[in-house]
């Protein structure tokens, strides 16, 4: 008796894993988060030193997030082939989630213990290699198994007799970054500064060299793949498909949404706090903290229109080649740090006894230039991104472009966030205003500018129907007054004559010279 085969299909199982791949990639902007509360902020603390130094926090951050998208992009390629699952690969599947849930932690102790070789960095770097290592084994297995249980593939996939070249790309570009956190893992051992840096290289080069060895592969199977069927030939020439980049993408941007609104729980006041500094007056305690609630609805505007602009550019969209993938991660890897810069506008914009000192009135400053500038990064990004994709217009665009004047509306889109932050970041260097207002108000009113911009491209298609309709309408007049004026002609005697119709513009036109016209035809 045979043993029952359960077969499932695999769309909700990626859905899972985008999920968790984005929840994994935004959390890396925790260990950034600073280490003070607004009340413990001294008189002489400078924020512009401290946020300098944290750089290789900001590398470490770079490293693990464009690590994770990596890996998630090795699994986007796993399922590209795979098409139904059972139990053996949604057990390996979660294995490999799991891991992979422990790499913020693997990144957090080499964020912390970098600085501090030879002493805990041997620990830190053999942790995080481990969990990489891992990660990419089981991936390997699962790729195997699928490729043993053939009918778990994709038709198109399993009925081609030579998979061997689809099978070494795909496992050559599962075993880099095995291969380079075992590099990393084996000179962590030495204890000596010269190989543990080279151990940092190694590890920094992980998300990297998979993106050059991805490369060659697509360089190389644009030769060889005549031997495979189109769905397996367009596995090596794009990174991901565009619903599970959008499923992806959306999910960063949601969860950076949520993130944000730790720091405003995390500011509620306890039964005592009210007691003891406000006189029990729970309304003038949250009334102290006002530009917290405003920092929160300005951080969570900006993510959802960011949102909103990056939508329209996907909907546009109708293929995703590797260039647009690896734009789009740096865009998500710079969203993914406006909880970190929030954070910041709120501990010091919100400190009004702050405003007494030289320091804290810089601080203010430098809190909302780091914002300021994160966010021009993004629209720039963004820009970037739409850039590309109208130079590739014909593979990466649908028609709707052509059809409509989408492509400038887009733009205008576009450009409205890196226009307003970098006014913004003049503001701040102005003297005598206000700049905690200021960015409050153009924050606020930035909506408004997406609608505004809107408005303007419907008045602009009601004018151009308007113009087109009237050009109609006379046409239409010139021609109904032609009609009239050939259908007859009476002679001064009374007699009517009716003149010759128009040819039909089927009918052939009789062109004959003045000479060939017939005497009789000629006295009448």
């Amino acid at each position: 008796m045979s043993a029952v085969q359960h077969i499932f299909r695999g769309e909700r199982l990626q859905a899972f894993s985008d999920a968790v791949f984005a929840i994994v990639a935004t959390i890396m902007v925790i260990p950034l988060k600073l280490n003070i509360k607004e009340g413990d902020i001294p008189s002489d603390y400078i924020l512009h030193d401290h946020l300098y130094n944290l750089y290789p926090r900001y590398l470490i951050y770079l490293f693990s997030f464009v690590l994770v998208v990596d890996t998630w992009y090795s699994h986007s390629r796993i399922f590209s082939i795979v098409e139904q699952v059972d139990d053996v690969i949604m057990w390996l599947n979660l294995l490999s989630l799991l891991f992979i849930s422990f790499l913020p932690y693997g990144t957090g102790l080499i964020s912390h213990f970098q600085a501090s070789r030879p002493e805990g960095f041997e620990l830190a770097v053999s942790t995080c290699s481990a969990i990489i290592i891992l990660t990419g084994l089981i991936m390997v297995v699962m790729l195997l198994y699928a490729f043993r249980k053939q009918a778990l593939l994709h038709p198109e996939v399993a009925d081609n007799t030579d998979m061997r070249s689809l099978k070494i790309g795909l496992l050559t570009t599962l075993s880099v970054n095995p291969l380079l956190a075992l590099g990393a893992l084996f000179f962590s051992l030495f204890h000596t500064e010269s190989t543990q840096i080279i151990s940092l290289v190694f590890f920094y080069c992980m998300g990297l060299g998979s993106l050059v060895v991805r490369t060659v592969i697509h360089l190389y199977h644009r030769r060889k793949c005549y031997s495979l069927p189109d769905f397996a030939t367009s596995i090596f020439r794009t990174v991901a498909s565009k619903s599970r980049t959008e499923a992806f993408s959306d999910g960063v941007f949601s969860i950076v949404a949520t993130l944000i609104v730790l720091d405003f729980t995390a500011t509620i006041p306890t039964s005592e706090a009210v007691r003891n500094n406000h006189g029990g007056n729970l309304r003038y305690a949250l009334g102290s903290t006002r530009f917290i609630y405003l920092s929160y609805v300005a951080s969570f505007c900006i993510v959802g229109l960011l949102w909103f602009v990056q939508y329209g550019m996907f909907h546009f969209l109708k293929k995703i080649t590797p260039t647009l993938s690896f734009i789009n991660t740096i865009t998500l890897c710079l969203v993914g740090g406006i909880p970190f810069v929030s954070s910041i506008y709120v501990i010091f914009i919100s400190n009004e006894e702050s405003l007494k000192t030289m320091y804290s009135v810089d601080n203010q400053l430098v809190a909302m230039r780091a914002s300021v500038v994160l966010v021009f990064l993004v629209g720039l990004s963004q820009l970037l991104f739409w850039s590309i994709a109208l130079y590739q217009k014909r593979e990466c665009l649908s028609e709707e472009v052509d059809r409509y004047p989408a492509e400038i509306l887009m733009f205008v889109k576009i450009m409205i966030f890196p226009t307003v932050s970098g006014i913004l970041f003049g503001i701040t260097f102005t003297e005598g205003i206000s700049a905690k207002h200021v960015y409050g108000f153009v924050i606020a009113t930035t909506p408004f500018l997406f609608l505004l911009a809107k408005f303007v491209f419907l008045i602009q298609e009601c004018m151009k129907t308007r113009a087109v309709k009237a050009k109609e309408k006379v046409l239409r007049l010139r021609y109904t007054t032609r009609q009239h004026e050939g259908e007859e002609e009476h002679t001064p005697a009374g007699h009517r004559v009716t003149s010759s119709r128009k040819p039909s513009i089927s009918a052939p036109i009789n062109t004959l010279a003045p000479e060939q016209v017939p005497l009789k035809a000629a006295n009448c």
